[in-house]
């Protein structure tokens, strides 16, 4: 056997191989086209052959058999001799234009939107119209989408033969395309789906300014450069995701790796849908800052089949997905469908990760966003000069612990050395297994404060109770954070702060002295340090949703005690007042500058629509004023 096996020519000894990995499937196509062929007993015409298998391709592409169904469409072809010499032959018979607009089809459902429009140019009429149109549409580029529905007859056949919605959509996604997004519908909209998801009826949503641009930054990997000037409150991005694992989905459970999740469902995706794949590969991996293609070879049109991404079968791919997930997902703060208990979900999306973390010694970043249902809205908190980097600043403000960002920033394999070192100025060495430390002292008030913190919560009032504090360490704790904060407000207003704008023990003080001060103090002063808590994240973090849910958890807080016939102390009414500005402000901002009245019902209006927003998206969940009840709340004093 062995002599055998050498005497056998090499190119003879590879068809051989070749045969016996093909898939069943290819040996019954060539059964199929034998017996076409063999069921006749005079001359048969090319024609009439690539009919029969052009009907044979039929049945495969009804039961769902993509493969074979794409082979018998180009054997077809090939019978008609489409592609001799070599070069692709412009064919007019009617067999050859209907496998070409056939195959156009197929290649479209499997994300194939280049190739989709090069088969397209193979023909003419409202079918390669609508094609271009459809195959524009997946690339996210619906004004050009716009144009190719406006040509002769492309709306009727797309209202007989594809969608009577598919025009409508176009013209929205065309309008988003400019900027024309109604951003408070969107938030009506998230509120009647429980903020699941926008319904699609709202449009494709695919947003990006046209100022932005995705350069290369020296030392800091791509990025997005502003290409003009941008105004503070200018709409960036605005956009659904990818792919995005939400509770109550079969594949999500609580406490699993969502990581690992969303990369099994990418790569089952990406098997199947060639667009996806290529927006997904244009996200950063970790490696390579270019990035590898993600086919072999581009498509030939004679090909029996088409590329596979690069990786397909082998555990490259799954593992190239997952290094995309790891630097590129966003945490989505979604709820359970059926409890609305606020669980957390894990989503990619296209153009949101290519704006960078900012790190502290970026200074504040310029821009924030905000989840309107599951889409991704981005605006600028600032002015940004055009040549400038376009940030976010991906942790949260309202983090009582360091180890909540070092973790965020670990998990994207990234380190920020100046937040590394305010961690080891706030004395909490443990958490720097390098042993990082600080070159600048912690200042006097604000180590008096840390001292006095750390004294009360060694008191432990939460599990033992709020009697075990005495009203002379509580008014201790309040008189010191207040100097420190103090200090860090001139120190920002001096332009001279080199210290973070709110650290984590700060908002432990003040989520401690929150409880403390209903205790001792009543009503007013409670509510005036969850104000301060709103007012420090303001100032660190502009516009922030942190900002934002407490203000609006405390407009709601107002209106319910209102609503229960409450009586306002000067102190409450001055505070109440303070509040519904800072709230029209948030509302403003997120929802369009002009988008709110200055005053009046109407006004007060969008304001409760935007806080019932906020309310669901997770926004009034946040210790201990959050789940106290109003009932306990309102019995209090306004003042002691």
């Amino acid at each position: 056997m062995t002599l055998l096996a050498f005497a056998i020519p090499a190119s003879i000894a590879a068809v051989g191989q070749v045969l016996l990995a093909w898939d069943w499937r290819i040996w019954l196509v060539i059964f199929i086209v034998g017996s076409v062929v063999l069921q006749h007993k005079g001359p048969v015409s090319a024609e009439e052959q690539a009919s029969k298998v052009a009907k044979a391709a039929k049945r495969h592409q009804d039961a769902g058999d993509f493969q074979v169904a794409y082979l018998l469409l180009t054997r077809g072809l090939r019978l008609l001799g489409v592609f001799d010499n070599g070069t692709d032959t412009q064919k007019t018979g009617p067999t050859a234009l209907e496998l070409r607009r056939r195959r156009a089809e197929l290649l479209l459902a499997r994300g194939f939107t280049g190739p989709c429009m090069q088969e397209a140019l193979s023909f003419s009429g409202p079918a390669a119209g609508l094609l271009r149109a459809r195959a524009l549409a997946k690339q996210g580029k619906w004004t050009e989408a716009l144009e190719a529905m406006k040509e002769p007859g492309v709306r009727d056949y797309a209202r007989d033969n594809y969608s009577d919605k598919f025009s409508l959509l176009v013209e929205v996604g065309a309008r988003h395309m400019a900027g024309q997004i109604d951003v408070p519908m969107l938030m009506r909209a998230a509120i009647a789906n429980n903020h699941y998801e926008i319904p699609g009826e709202a449009g494709p949503l695919r947003y990006q300014s046209p100022k932005l641009t995705r350069e290369w930054i020296p030392g800091r990997g791509r990025g997005m450069i502003a290409s003009e000037d941008i105004a503070a409150g200018e709409l960036l991005i605005c956009e659904r995701p990818m792919d995005l694992v939400r509770p109550g989905d079969s594949d999500w459970a609580y406490g699993a790796n969502l990581e690992e999740v969303l990369t099994r469902r990418l790569t089952a995706r990406c098997l199947h849908e060639a667009q996806l794949m290529e927006d997904v590969c244009t996200l950063f991996d970790g490696q390579d800052p270019a990035g590898p293609g993600w086919v072999p070879h581009s498509w030939q049109t004679e090909d029996f089949a088409v590329p596979m991404p690069r990786g397909a079968g082998t555990p490259v791919l799954e593992y190239r997905l997952g290094r995309i997930v790891k630097h590129n997902a966003h945490r989505w703060p979604g709820c359970h469908p059926q409890t609305l208990t606020p669980m957390p979900g894990l989503g990619l999306w296209l153009v949101p990760p290519m704006v960078n973390h900012a790190l502290e010694s970026d200074s504040r970043p310029n821009t924030a966003h905000v989840f309107i249902g599951d889409v991704m809205v981005f605006r600028a908190i600032a002015p940004i000069k055009k040549g400038q980097e376009v940030l976010d600043r991906y942790s949260t403000p309202l983090a009582d612990r360091f180890q909540w960002t070092l973790h965020t920033l670990a998990a994207h394999e990234m380190r920020d050395a100046t937040y590394e070192a305010a961690a080891a100025r706030w004395e909490e060495p443990p958490l720097l297994a390098d042993g990082t430390s600080s070159e600048l002292a912690l200042s006097k008030s604000r180590k008096i404060m840390l001292e006095s913190l750390r004294r009360m919560e060694s008191k432990e009032p939460g599990n033992r109770g709020l009697d075990a504090v005495s009203r002379d360490e509580y008014q201790e704790l309040k008189d010191s954070y207040f100097a420190a904060a103090a200090e860090t407000r001139k120190e920002l207003q001096e332009g001279r702060l080199e210290e973070l704008p709110l650290a984590p023990p700060e908002v432990r003080c003040l989520n401690l002295l929150c409880p403390l001060s209903f205790h001792f103090e009543g009503r007013s002063s409670c509510l005036e340090l969850r104000a301060e808590l709103a007012r420090r994240v303001s100032l660190a973090r502009p516009f922030h949703f942190g900002e934002v849910k407490l203000w609006a958890e405390l407009f709601e807080r107002f209106k319910k005690m209102e609503e229960a016939g409450a009586t306002f102390s000067a102190e409450e009414t001055t505070l109440r007042a303070e509040v519904d500005r800072e709230l029209a402000r948030c509302a403003e901002f997120w929802q369009g500058v002009g988008t709110l009245p200055a005053s009046g019902s109407e006004g007060h209006q969008l304001k409760e629509e935007f806080a019932l927003w906020v309310k669901g998206s997770e926004g009034f969940h946040l210790m201990w004023f959050s789940d106290f009840p109003l009932s306990k709340f309102l019995s209090g004093p306004p003042t002691s």
